[in-house]
């Protein structure tokens, strides 16, 4: 996994207008950059909104997760609203598909012997408030 910090990578024009059209305010600054599986470009907004745009291969899957996601959130496990997507990158045939989440810097990673437990309580979450 790569991840370069803000200011060492330049925002594609594409990703900028993705966000004016879908979020309603073109991207100004990237915040962070990481790409592996998927390209996830921290950014903020002209009109002062940050948020995370996930650039990824076009997949039928990506439409499932976005609807278990926005529902997980609406039922109280802590992960990101989606705020916008899935939509293609440009039309293009085979473009890309994005989607933008809330962005939440920061966060902790549980080590210890606690860790176990605090994991376990959040999968539990997870699961009861799954989609049947």
């Amino acid at each position: 996994m790569t991840i370069q910090p803000p200011g060492r990578q330049a925002l594609s024009p594409q990703v900028a207008r993705w966000c004016e059209e879908h979020l309603g305010s073109p991207a100004e600054e990237v915040l962070l950059h990481a790409h592996h599986l998927t390209e996830a470009v921290g950014v903020r907004l002209t009109d002062g909104r940050t948020a995370m745009v996930k650039i990824r291969g076009a997949s039928p899957r990506i439409a499932g997760c976005a609807v278990v996601q926005g529902l997980l959130h609406e039922r109280g496990v802590p992960c990101p609203a989606l705020l916008a997507g899935p939509a293609p990158l440009s039309a293009e045939a085979g473009s890309p598909l994005v989607t933008a989440e809330e962005w939440l810097p920061g966060g902790e990673i549980w080590l210890g012997e606690n860790a176990p437990a605090r994991y376990a309580e959040l999968f539990a979450q997870l699961v009861l408030a799954a989609p049947a």
